[in-house]
């Protein structure tokens, strides 16, 4: 009995069309390609092991892996040497930034390594059994980088959109999205990103989030093709995302990106200016109890938000109360998801 690829409607001797045989060679030549892994590690040597084991096992897929040590002290060059992987040691950083020092390993890892694709996957994550192959496969024509779900700052139900169906993502989709919220539907670490679409953007050391600037100025020269599984697993949870350093880089997105939102519909301004002035009372959050400008900054998240809803305006009240008061209402509002708030 013959396989199943060898019958259908069509006889096994009729000939493939041109189309066809284009997108099988597209297909192989793709599987043949290289994939540079770039892993940034910083003093994790236990989950950058289970990350290196996790790229070494994937099937159908050539992948050089480039461990990126940003420790200072080569306290990664054990497990480096142990699997027999690129190693590149950052002796020290001219800026103190954690986000900035992450875009500029990020960088070099990107400028030593030649595969055909790359992947920059953190220490803290893992990929899962044929991960990399089914990115690898998601990328269409003209599209230059493919997305898989992972875990973040955003809830199921805010990403979905972006992974429901098999057609590209619109560039213009993600960059309003991205902009309204300050925060991307796709990580770095859950995207496979074609060389040539990463030179056409600037380095990472240059924007303003070592993230979600990436997203946004992906957006301007590429759509996204999605796999709508969980590929890449974190060992641990959210790493940076919740930091001071990244909350500034999301709010420093407002302004950075101030003539994009000229080119945009008026209310994805609103919500990103509404978002800026959550995230800065999220920062006053972190240094202390109570503060005048926290309730300032959450009285102007609710004024900026279109169509503000209870959400909005009963945040800006328990602000009165300080941080247990916006503490006790993010417990109760099933609209806030784990992060506090996002």
């Amino acid at each position: 009995m013959w396989p199943e690829w060898k019958t259908g409607p069509r006889s096994f001797n009729e000939p493939r069309t041109n189309t066809e045989i284009n997108q099988s060679r597209l297909n192989f030549d793709r599987i043949m390609s290289t994939v540079s892994v770039v892993i940034t590690t910083y003093f994790r040597n236990d989950q950058l092991q289970r990350a290196i084991e996790s790229v070494i096992h994937q099937p159908n897929v050539d992948a050089d892996i480039y461990v990126i040590d940003m420790s200072g002290r080569e306290t990664a060059r054990p497990v480096a040497e142990e699997y027999g992987v690129r190693y590149v040691p950052i002796r020290s950083f001219s800026v103190d930034n954690a986000l900035e020092q992450v875009a500029i390993a990020r960088d070099i890892g990107a400028s030593i390594s030649d595969g055909d694709y790359l992947y920059f996957l953190d220490d803290d994550n893992v990929v899962v059994n044929g991960g990399l192959s089914r990115l690898v496969e998601a990328l269409e024509d003209d599209v230059g980088v493919a997305c898989c779900i992972m875990d973040g700052l955003l809830t199921p139900q805010q990403i979905y959109p972006f992974f429901a169906s098999d057609e590209v993502v619109d560039p213009e989709a993600v960059l309003e999205f991205t902009l309204m919220n300050l925060v991307a539907p796709f990580s770095l670490s859950g995207m496979l990103i074609e060389r040539d679409t990463l030179e056409a953007i600037p380095p990472m050391r240059e924007l303003p989030h070592d993230d979600i600037a990436v997203v946004i100025e992906l957006a301007a020269v590429t759509g996204f093709s999605t796999v709508g599984e969980k590929l890449v697993e974190m060992q641990g949870y959210h790493g940076l995302s919740l930091t001071e350093d990244s909350i500034e880089g999301r709010i420093a997105l407002f302004e950075h990106y101030a003539e994009v939102y000229d080119h945009l519909p008026d209310t994805i301004e609103q919500y990103g200016q509404s978002r800026k002035h959550f995230l800065l009372a999220k920062l006053e959050l972190l240094d202390r109890r109570w503060s005048p400008r926290m309730i300032y900054h959450y009285g102007k998240y609710a004024y900026h938000y279109p169509d503000a809803t209870k959400v909005q305006y009963l945040t800006a009240v328990a602000s009165l109360f300080g941080r247990s008061g916006v503490q006790t209402l993010w417990s109760r509002m099933d609209s806030m998801d784990a992060t506090g708030g996002w």
